[in-house]
C-alpha cells in the first residue's frame, strides 16, 4: 500500500480510501500470530513501513478521503485520523487497542490524536484502548460526519472541496499540520521493538523466530 500512494501523490491523485470489500472492518489492524511467526527485524520492517505511510498521508499536498464503512482498529484508525476527512459508517468504531494486549503505543498514533482532538481523549483512547462509536468520533472530532452505508467517493470528495482552491487548500493543509508528527520514525522504532520483545518473550516462551 505504502509504494501505491507514493505512485499516487507523484501524479497529484487525490487519495480515497476505502474497503475493497464489505464487511465489520475497514481496516482491522496487523494479525498478530502473523507478526509473531517473523523474524524481530521484519516486524520491525513492517511498523516501519506503517509510520512512513501515516506520514505520507497525513503530509500529501493532495486531499485525502477515508470511507470507513466498519471498524479503524490500529493501522485503520491510523489512516482515519491522518486524512483531511474521514466517514464513518454507523456501525463502525475507532480503536487502538495495542496497550490493551500489553503494547506501547507509537508517538506518531498519540501526535494524531492530539491533533484531531483533546490530550484527555488520546489518553483514554491510547492508553486505555478506549475505543469510540461514529457517533463519538464525530462529537470529538476524530471523524466528520456519519453515513449509513458505504458511500460515495466522488461525493465526498467534492463536498470536501467545494468552494476551495486546491492550491490554497494544500498550502494551508500544509501550514497546519507542519511539525505534528516530530518524533523520528527510528527512535518510534527502538522503543516499540523494546516493547515487543518482551512481549514476543511472554506469547511464545522465546520459541518464536
Amino acid at each position: 500500500m505504502k509504494s501505491q500512494v507514493a505512485d499516487a501523490l507523484s501524479q497529484g491523485k487525490p487519495l480515497i480510501f476505502q474497503p475493497a470489500a464489505a464487511g465489520r472492518f475497514f481496516c482491522g489492524g496487523f494479525d498478530l500470530d502473523d507478526l509473531l511467526a517473523l523474524p524481530p527485524t521484519e516486524v520491525r520492517d513492517v511498523f516501519a513501513d506503517l509510520l512512513t505511510l501515516t506520514r505520507l498521508v497525513f503530509e500529501a499536498p493532495v486531499p485525502v478521503l477515508v470511507l470507513a464503512d466498519g471498524h479503524a482498529v490500529g493501522v485503520g484508525g491510523m489512516l482515519a485520523l491522518a486524512s483531511d476527512r474521514t466517514v464513518l459508517s454507523r456501525r463502525a468504531k475507532i480503536r487502538f487497542p495495542e496497550t490493551a494486549i500489553g503494547l506501547g503505543t507509537l508517538s506518531d498514533i498519540v501526535d494524531l490524536l492530539r491533533f484531531r482532538t483533546s490530550g484527555r481523549t488520546a489518553e483514554l483512547m491510547a492508553v486505555h484502548a478506549r475505543p469510540v462509536t461514529a457517533e463519538q468520533a464525530v462529537a470529538l472530532a476524530l471523524a466528520d460526519s456519519i453515513v449509513d452505508g458505504p458511500g460515495d467517493p466522488l461525493a465526498e470528495m467534492k463536498d470536501l472541496l467545494l468552494g476551495l482552491d486546491l492550491d490554497a487548500f494544500v498550502s494551508a493543509k500544509a501550514a497546519c499540520r507542519r511539525g505534528v508528527l516530530a518524533v523520528p520514525v527510528e527512535a518510534q522504532l527502538d522503543a516499540f521493538m523494546a516493547q515487543w520483545m518482551v512481549f514476543r518473550e511472554s506469547r511464545t516462551g522465546g520459541t518464536a523466530p
